[in-house]
């Protein structure tokens, strides 16, 4: 039974999980034995049979009113088009806390989103000895880039690890089946060379039966699936806690395994739920071009997307749709998946605490923006219109454009109103179009880019910053005489370590892109203390880099990036999944850094160069004294530089940086290395850069 939310409570879903998975492991001792008892029942008879270790569908229930609310807004971004939603959340226990389904049990074509279960395929039947999954190897290139020939590779070979009758794509169907209790098949992978060519399995043979409809057609299509379908598969690795196998090594390795590798995203290409969605997501996407198939374009995506105390499962089909309609359609899941865990745990409540400073009249003043929801007013009073500050629908479950954490230059009307500075064409910076780009209901869009009114905040909604926010931090080591100041950015581990002479003072998890980060010896020539860029207003501590080339015209930089919401949703499992555009976000949780305790963003910004005249300048010009190293490998690219003076004064080489740089803990707080798959060690969070680029293809 479940509890008036439609909810099995914890002692009810233990008890359906595992029922066949259970008494299998207890006989066998192994996942291999639990498996192939698994394999045996479904073939008995020729019927699938029950799934293993998954519960069944929850008991029909009356929706509570949020779900209801959330259904509402979904259902007619669905109607009328060739689309399905299988979307649940599966809270830290296991349960289920809702289930929405839109036409989750049509048939689709499932094109490469089944992919994600092949991975699972292959660390569940390949001892773990065997076990390859760098960047370069198989595994990692149809896992992050697709590749469809390595498909029929890795569906072969896992096949020779799994015992009974059958051919590859026999065996990878009755995994599917006994395993994680889903009820669609392959019935072939033909890619040219691949060495299933000429597999198949006739219990899925594409009959009328198994046609695609398509407003007005018809199509037969060899392999196909349906949202629901993909939602189970997804399910199973999303609670396989639960699942009494997790007792077995190979088992918890596996799952943990699929979930890492599945979380990295390709270099240059992001899947439809991607493209909305900021960060914390594991998930293998489908699409086929137009010409393919006559039924028109197909694209979907599934997978889970992790929030702070639970997990959403995401399953969408589509088929004869553009992204100009599945587009809006996930912007709504996921602004859904907002809506929920505000109602669970509402952000607006979250106060940025601290003493603010004084107020300095007739010059500019600098304020972190306190609440998730500031309001913005077009006068300097209380009952004055108010300015829109839209939901921005990239971030991470959404923040506001305006967010909280982000930084604003004022300058002070009187002790109770600030009037917000817009950057000028000096700073070679922001225009006044970006502050409406992608909003259109927003009502700055209308007013005229010539008659531009202006913003006003009340400042008690801020955090007023003053001089021991800005002024400069020289070291932190107790040195005699100035030593050199450089930073080492290893980019595929997603760290920054700064160094004072030959001592590593703080190293920090960073975010960054893995293709248009810029790499090489990079320079600091210019910082601000709130900058304004496309789509992220009131950028804190912008510390803008150059190469003494081209560089500095493209607008590359180490900054603060409240929109992660380091303190809430942050860890080292989630760096490796988050990107941005090119820059480097910092985190602003404090650590303590020597005898300072300051928030990261503040304190490199401060140690870099600092702002020594915030109250009349905009932008400050640095003098080229840190220099930044980024590489890809460290540990061979580092050579190519010449000692610093320091390093040369103490008979320092590389070989010892790298022995203390090493060595050097990571600086955050304790949540960030609580892997919220309980897993102690990351093993893909060390890979370094992949190749394969080129490997993506649309399948």
């Amino acid at each position: 039974m479940a509890d008036g939310q439609g909810r099995l409570n914890r002692r009810q879903f233990l008890g359906f999980m595992g029922f066949g998975a259970g008494s299998a492991w207890l006989a066998g001792g192994s996942v291999t034995a639990a498996l192939a008892a698994a394999a045996e029942s479904m073939s008995k008879g020729g019927k699938l049979s029950p799934a293993f270790g998954i519960p069944p569908e929850p008991h029909p229930v009356a929706d509570p009113p949020i779900i209801s609310q959330i259904r509402r807004r979904l259902q007619p971004l669905f109607d009328s088009h060739e689309m399905a939603l299988d979307f649940r959340r599966i809270n830290d226990q296991g349960a289920e806390d809702f289930r929405i389904q839109i036409n989750s049990h049509q048939l689709y074509p499932v094109a490469s989103a089944f992919k994600a279960y092949l991975i699972l395929y292959y660390f569940l039947y390949t001892p773990m000895e065997e076990w390859q999954y760098d960047g370069n190897s198989t595994v990692y290139r149809v896992a992050v880039y697709s590749n469809n020939y390595l498909t029929g590779v890795l569906m072969h070979d896992t096949a020779q690890h799994v015992s009974g009758e059958g051919n590859a794509v026999v065996k990878f169907n009755n995994f599917l089946i006994s395993v994680l209790g889903m009820q669609q098949g392959m019935y072939s992978w033909n890619w040219p060379s691949a060495p299933t060519v000429g597999y198949f399995d006739p219990r899925f043979l594409p009959t009328e039966a198994r046609e695609i409809h398509v407003r007005s057609m018809d199509e037969r299509v060899p392999n196909v699936s349906t949202a629901t379908d993909m939602a189970t598969g997804w399910a199973f690795i999303a609670q396989a806690e639960q699942n009494l196998l997790w007792q077995t090594p190979q088992f918890q390795n596996a799952i943990l395994a699929t979930r890492e590798i599945l979380s990295i995203p390709a270099d240059v290409y992001r899947s439809p739920i991607e493209k909305v969605l900021y960060g914390g997501y594991i998930g293998k996407d489908g699409t086929l071009p137009v010409g393919d198939l006559e039924i028109g374009r197909v694209i979907n995506d599934a997978g889970i997307i992790r929030a702070e105390d639970g997990q959403y499962v995401v399953s969408f089909m589509s088929a004869g749709e553009i992204e100009q309609s599945t587009e809006p359609a996930l912007f709504a899941v996921i602004e859904s998946i907002r809506v929920y865990q505000d109602y669970l745990h509402p952000r607006q409540e979250i106060v940025l605490g601290g003493d603010s400073y004084r107020i300095v009249p007739n010059q500019y003043n600098h304020g972190l923006v306190r609440y998730s929801l500031v309001p913005l007013f077009t006068e300097p009073r209380a009952d004055a219109p108010f300015v829109d500050n839209p939901v921005r629908r990239s971030s991470t479950f959404g923040t506001p454009y305006l967010m909280q954490g982000a930084m604003v230059r004022f300058w002070p009307i009187d002790d109770h109103w600030g009037r917000i500075i817009w950057d000028d064409d000096e700073d070679d910076v922001f225009t006044y179009s970006d502050w409406t780009f992608g909003f259109e209901d927003a009502n700055w869009n209308q007013w005229n880019v010539f008659t531009r009114q202006d913003i006003y905040v009340r400042i008690d909604d801020l955090l007023l910053l003053g001089p021991r926010h800005t002024f400069p931090i020289d070291y932190v080591t107790d040195v005699a005489n100035p030593v050199d100041k450089f930073i080492i950015m290893y980019v595929p581990r997603r760290q920054l370590t700064l160094f004072e002479g030959n001592v590593p003072i703080l190293k920090t998890p960073i975010v960054l892109n893995m293709d248009a980060t810029p790499r090489g010896r990079l320079y600091v020539n210019r910082v601000l203390m709130a900058r304004n860029m496309p789509n992220y207003p009131g950028v804190p501590y912008t510390n803008f880099l150059h190469d003494g080339n081209e560089l500095n015209q493209e607008g590359f930089a180490i900054h603060g990036a409240p929109w992660h919401l380091w303190n809430e949703t942050v860890t080292e499992w989630e760096t490796i999944r988050r990107y941005s555009h090119g820059c480097i976000n910092i985190p602003n949780w404090t650590v303590p850094i020597g005898n300072y305790e300051l928030p990261v963003d503040e304190f490199i910004f401060r140690w870099i160069s600092g702002f020594p005249r915030p109250g009349q300048d905009r932008v400050h010009f640095t003098t080229d004294t840190v220099r930044i190293l980024s590489m890809n490998n460290p540990y061979s690219e580092v050579f190519d530089y010449s000692i610093f003076d320091t390093m040369r004064f103490t008979n320092t080489n590389w070989g010892d940086i790298l022995r203390v740089w090493e060595e050097k803990p990571l600086d955050a707080p304790e949540r960030f290395f609580i892997n919220p798959y309980n897993r102690d060690n990351a093993a893909l969070l060390s890979l370094d850069a992949p190749t394969g680029q080129n490997d993506q293809t649309e399948s």
